[in-house]
């Protein structure tokens, strides 16, 4: 019993290190896609338990990210600086 038990495991720990994909350069290639579609899951601030999710490409994501970044830093910039 005991070695068939083994014996399953050692079967299955091979079955899934084939289907296993390889770590070569296709994967990075991917990650880089600016068209690949990422989905997010959104907390809503409605509510604890309301979430959304949103799916957008590569670039859209990048894209949204620049501009709360610059609607961050704009105004820290153009403060005047405190005359004496």
């Amino acid at each position: 019993m005991r070695m068939a038990f083994l014996g399953g495991a050692l079967l299955m720990s091979v079955a899934a290190a084939a289907q296993a994909p390889s770590g070569g350069q296709s994967g990075s290639a991917d990650a880089d896609d600016p068209n690949r579609m990422i989905c997010r899951t959104i907390a809503s601030t409605e509510s604890r338990l309301a979430r959304t999710r949103v799916c957008k490409t590569r670039a859209e994501w990048e894209q949204a990210r620049r501009n709360a970044r610059g609607s961050i830093d704009r105004p820290q910039r153009n403060q005047d600086s405190p005359s004496e």
